[in-house]
């Protein structure tokens, strides 16, 4: 077991020396993955998971702005999403909307996957302009 943990350290100190900006990512992947994980199993205890979702909030916006002024790689197409999704989840959670919330997505997708609901929600979007 110590060895393993050696060789990590080994691992990690020459990829900080090689690349450190794709070290930065993945101990930043690597955070978010360990968060995920917690915030599920604390949700499953029953106990809110607001902070550890700011948290995410927070490393999602690292990702994005640490590389902001270089030209967009295929990975930013998958981190600029997930950040958006955590933003959005934040601003319902500080708002208080969180059952508010689930309760529209789940008719949305009920809308979406019916010809009439998509039809429905497009004469909607175009008589709100």
């Amino acid at each position: 077991m110590p060895t393993g943990a050696l060789i990590a350290c080994v691992g990690c100190y020459q990829l900080l020396k090689m690349n450190p900006s794709l070290f930065v990512d993945a101990v930043l992947g690597y955070a978010f993955y360990k968060l995920s994980v917690l915030s599920s199993q604390v949700r499953k205890q029953g106990f809110p998971n607001e902070y550890i979702t700011r948290i995410k909030t927070i490393i999602a916006l690292i990702f994005i702005a640490k590389d902001f002024h270089k030209n967009f790689v295929p990975l930013d197409y998958i981190k600029v999403p997930v950040f958006f999704f955590y933003l959005l989840t934040l601003l319902v959670e500080v708002h208080g909307l969180k059952k508010d919330a689930r309760y529209l997505l789940s008719r949305l997708f009920e809308l979406l996957q019916i010809k009439e609901g998509r039809r429905e929600l497009l004469v909607d979007i175009l008589l709100t302009r």
